[in-house]
């Protein structure tokens, strides 16, 4: 007599890999060069997203060409100040190189979600960052947001944001350590949002007194004594 057993183990899964090329020209400089130069901008771009369940890995990495374009290190606008760029032929002194890559794991519950990686740029529930810029490389963070119920959401938000000593920081920019930000957005109605938002910037990669979300952070700074 033989028995044979067999225990399987099926997981619901997802995955989309999505690739994607772009090309872009300025005659004469357009509006990002004052020399009467032609501008080219070519690259590549890969996005995969894998789900299992609650939990989801979301993934980017892109690769950019850039021809005669006379960037700077210092300019807000990010177009045209690329965080930066590696020129790797010797004969063409006008061609630059750079790559981005972000990487994001996620876990979804009904009314909560927890993310962490360098997923992006953006510091609170907006389009564009509000309280930084979105000029630099993409920095580790942690977050969760909470909905409360239908019209009461929460956000919080940790940081590392230290880029000292690597060899694109040449010029400083990216010597800030950490930062922390909390934020709690009531819809009013369709048309009127109402939001509180707290952030701080510290000098520290990481600090304990700053993991608590629910208390406010500017008597605790102040209590530190340094930020």
């Amino acid at each position: 007599m033989k028995y044979l057993l067999l225990l399987s183990v099926i997981f619901s899964t997802e995955v989309d890999i999505i690739p994607s090329f772009y090309t872009k020209f300025y005659s004469s400089g357009g509006e990002n060069n004052s020399e009467n130069v032609n501008i080219f901008f070519l690259g590549w771009n890969i996005n995969s997203n894998f789900k299992l369940n609650k939990f989801q890995i979301n993934s980017s990495f892109s690769a950019h060409g850039i021809q005669n374009y006379r960037f700077k290190e210092n300019d807000l606008i990010p177009l045209k100040s690329i965080p930066y760029s590696v020129s790797y032929m010797d004969n063409y002194d006008d061609l630059w190189i750079y790559w981005l890559s972000e990487v994001e794991l996620s876990y979804a519950t009904s009314n909560k979600n927890y993310r962490f990686g360098n997923f992006g740029k953006n510091v609170g529930n907006s389009l564009n960052s509000i309280f930084i810029s979105n000029k630099p490389i993409n920095y580790p963070s942690f977050e969760f947001k909470w909905e409360i119920n239908s019209k009461l959401e929460f956000y919080y938000q940790y940081s590392f944001l230290n880029k000292e000593g690597i060899e694109i920081n040449d010029q400083h920019f990216y010597n800030y350590k950490s930062l922390v930000y909390h934020g709690l957005k009531y819809q009013l109605n369709s048309k009127i949002q109402i939001s509180f938002h707290e952030t701080v910037i510290f000098d520290r990669n990481f600090d304990f007194n700053y993991l608590n979300p629910f208390i406010f952070y500017y008597p605790i700074s102040r209590y530190i004594g340094y930020n």
